[in-house]
């Protein structure tokens, strides 16, 4: 049994998720077709890897309003051409007909999570995102493909929370176990 992160991102990062999904460890076999979609191009995976995770989803009936995919910065969607996590979210689209919200930005381009540490992805994510829609009331899952240390969907869950949000949740394909960094990843930089 995995033993409890010390010290918990949710007390010393003023946590804004209500709920985390990610139901698989990043690990083999799993993390070779996650590093496919988003270092090979496989965006194919994307698809797959979304129903996935909604078999997941459905079998513990969450209920949301609509989706948030992690956006990348425009910058390294340019030089990548497609988002994995988007990719990812189409997957639950296609199964559950959630609405995408289509007005979450990355305004700040961030060095890659992979070549970061824990303290590092808590500075560098705190102002990286913007809403520029109003979500007064719903309910949103931040879709991802892989949770870390959490940095990420806590600072998209901040600028959620700030336009409106009232109840989030994050769903990612997997979760790593183990220190801040994910060594394991690779740090190609795209």
């Amino acid at each position: 049994m995995p033993q409890p992160c010390d010290p918990c991102p949710a007390i010393t990062n003023n946590w804004e998720i209500d709920l985390i999904n990610a139901p698989f460890v990043y690990a083999p076999p799993l993390a070779h077709h996650l590093k496919a979609l988003k270092y090979r191009g496989r965006r194919d995976l994307g698809l797959a890897l979304g129903r996935l995770l909604a078999s997941e989803i459905s079998v513990r009936n969450l209920d949301v309003d609509r989706l948030v995919a992690v956006p990348l910065h425009s910058g390294r969607l340019r030089s990548r051409t497609f988002n994995q996590a988007h990719e990812i979210a189409r997957g639950l689209v296609a199964v559950f007909g959630w609405p995408l919200v289509p007005d979450c930005l990355r305004v700040m381009d961030t060095p890659p999570q992979t070549e970061l540490d824990q303290t590092q992805r808590h500075r560098f994510a705190r102002n990286a995102f913007a809403v520029r829609a109003s979500l007064a009331g719903t309910r949103v899952a931040i879709i991802d493909d892989v949770i870390t240390t959490g940095a990420t969907i806590n600072a998209l869950a901040r600028s959620l929370r700030s336009a409106g949000a009232e109840q989030i949740q994050a769903w990612a394909v997997a979760r790593s176990i183990g220190s801040g960094a994910d060594d394991s990843q690779s740090t190609r930089r795209m």
